[in-house]
């Protein structure tokens, strides 16, 4: 596996709604900070990135995640890039993983959320999303025992991170049954032949 390099840009709030006003900053401080410190993945520091694009776009908001993509693309390897919406009374907020080589989007993801006492769990949720989707189709990609299961499009990425859990756990002759039980509770796809 190869170290890779990430920017986790301020989310755009496409609300309109003052209740959001600060959710931007602490969305992309929550994903920073969970993804932080994990294995294969440097992460850009988030107040030097946003000084850097300001500074260099004259603006806090980001640019396009292509102009983004070619601006970042010696230094960072993915950019993660979001946006808040509104829904109803709730609101949804979706990410995508952008590959700065040619600005391509990698993988889409998504969490809801009823209000502001909810975001750090739903920023937690997404970060876990980013998190197996990276370990399981990026860092791990050349594994071949699960390069089926991946075409398919699995409904949750945390249920392969299970699965390569286990799998590890079961080479260290220790018990992989939790984990494997959590895959198939994330997908149940995961035990279809």
């Amino acid at each position: 596996p190869s170290r890779l390099t990430l920017a986790i840009m301020r989310f755009r709030d496409e609300t309109g709604d003052s209740v959001v006003a600060a959710w931007p900053v602490r969305i992309q401080h929550h994903l920073s900070t969970q993804i932080t410190g994990m294995q294969d993945i440097a992460v850009l520091y988030d107040e030097y990135l946003n000084d850097l694009i300001r500074s260099s776009f004259g603006t806090s908001d980001p640019p396009s995640d292509s102009r983004l993509s070619a601006f970042l693309r010696d230094d960072i390897t993915y950019l993660i890039s979001g946006s808040i919406l509104k829904e109803g009374t709730s609101f949804g907020i979706q990410a995508a993983l952008v590959e700065t080589r040619d600005g391509s989007q990698l993988q889409p993801f998504r969490v809801d959320v009823a209000g502001g006492d909810q975001l750090g769990q739903a920023s937690s949720d997404l970060a876990g999303q980013i998190l197996a989707f990276l370990h399981t189709n990026v860092i791990q990609s050349d594994d071949e025992d699960l390069a089926t299961w991946k075409q398919r499009r699995p409904k949750d990425w945390r249920a392969v991170e299970e699965f390569s859990t286990a799998f590890e756990l079961i080479l260290n002759n220790q018990d992989a049954m939790p984990r494997l039980v959590k895959a198939s509770e994330l997908d149940s796809t995961f035990l279809s032949p």
